[in-house]
């Protein structure tokens, strides 16, 4: 029987290695990412998101994600 703190271990291990690991190799992966805004007089907000790969690596999945607050004045 598996103890306690070996899942624990391995829990974190698995954690560590697919969320932190492609970070690093990401390093090689130079993706300039861009915004230009535009806000309406009425007060809409369009947000154009341009990401543009430097790298010599296909991007496959990229998952923005996009948070802001806006008021009106």
């Amino acid at each position: 029987m598996v103890g306690v703190d070996t899942l624990k271990k391995t829990f974190f291990l698995i954690l560590f290695i697919f969320n932190f690991v492609p970070l690093v190799l990401a390093g090689d992966q130079q993706l300039v990412i861009t915004t230009n805004t535009l806000v309406t007089e009425e007060g809409k907000v369009r947000i154009h998101l341009i990401l543009k790969n430097n790298g010599q690596r296909i991007v496959y999945d990229v998952q923005p994600m996009i948070h802001f607050h806006h008021t009106m004045a």
